[in-house]
């Protein structure tokens, strides 16, 4: 349901890409908590109701590449050089 009424507003929001990501930032969904709470760890140890995300690392790959795309060196080309020649 949740997808289904961003991709709606977001389509009716002229696919405004700033107005998408303010609404998620925004939304309580995305605004909760990860940190552990007895409570609920008690409830559901294993997280199997998906109560909270568990932390995942990022590789370097990762990173290195999320940088480069944003600094503009990232080549979009397949196969080509892994960076763009400036």
């Amino acid at each position: 349901e949740l997808l289904d009424y961003l991709a709606v507003s977001f389509q009716e929001h002229g696919w405004d890409l700033k107005w998408l990501t303010k609404e998620i930032m925004m939304s309580r969904t995305y605004r909760q908590s990860s940190a552990e709470v007895a409570e609920r760890m008690n409830a559901d140890p294993s997280n199997k109701l998906l109560w909270r995300k568990a932390p995942l690392r990022l590789e370097a790959e990762t990173i290195r590449d999320s940088m480069l795309k944003v600094s503009g060196l990232l080549s979009d080309q397949m196969y080509g050089p892994p960076e763009a020649i400036k």
